[in-house]
């Protein structure tokens, strides 16, 4: 069979074969398989695993971005025959242009998945700081509070909102901001963009993700 971050990368490729409607878009594929995690992505959206330690969740593992340059990611494009005939010399990314990530999992752990507008607006020690703040279903069981772990729905929804919240302050020193001054650009304030987050404890098969989802 195929490795897991192959069976990625084809189920990536095959989603831009299939494209119907006309555009752009980075994209990020994860498959798991046992304790085996496999990802593709093209582009800054991307991955992340984060691992209990001593002191709370720490990234174990998370994907880097693909730039052509400042702020202007890899991308799938799929475009009008006419339109693109008109510009044989532009070179489009394409699905073989992914980076393949394999990494183990193991119980407890979490999985985030997510589009630019979370990392371009929060640090990585805040969406650890959040992230703490949830009983993985793990620990609930170690300390006898099976059935209340926080469900992975609640996680994603809080890491989407305080990105939000992020992205609409004019004086907010978000992370996009330091990214383009590496770039010799100047702003300052929060990055208005799409922000979409899933996340997923890592489980025993069988075993229930949390409690009842709660709004964030």
């Amino acid at each position: 069979l195929p490795s897991v971050e192959a069976r990625a990368k084809a189920a990536l490729c095959a989603a831009e074969a299939e494209a119907q409607a006309y555009g752009a878009s980075t994209i990020s594929v994860l498959v798991l398989e046992g304790t085996t995690v496999g990802v593709a992505n093209l582009g800054d959206s991307g991955f992340m695993l984060l691992r209990k330690a001593q002191r709370g969740m720490c990234i174990s593992k998370r994907s880097e971005e693909q730039q052509h340059s400042w702020n202007c990611p890899f991308q799938l494009t799929h475009l009008p025959a006419a339109l693109i005939s008109r510009f044989t010399r532009v070179s489009l990314d394409t699905g073989a242009d992914c980076e393949q990530y394999t990494v183990q999992v193991q119980e407890g752990d979490l999985l985030l998945m997510f589009s630019d507008g979370l990392g371009d607006n929060l640090h990585e020690r805040e969406i650890l700081h959040i992230v703490d703040m949830a009983l993985s279903p793990a620990v609930g069981a170690l300390v006898g509070l099976a059935g209340h772990a926080t469900d992975p729905e609640v996680i994603a929804r809080a890491l989407a909102l305080a990105a939000q919240e992020r992205s609409l302050d004019p004086h907010a020193k978000v992370p996009f901001v330091e990214y383009s001054k590496r770039h010799g650009y100047q702003c300052i304030g929060g990055k208005q963009d799409d922000i979409t987050v899933v996340a997923a404890w890592v489980l025993k098969e069988g075993e229930p993700a949390g409690g009842e989802a709660q709004p964030a």
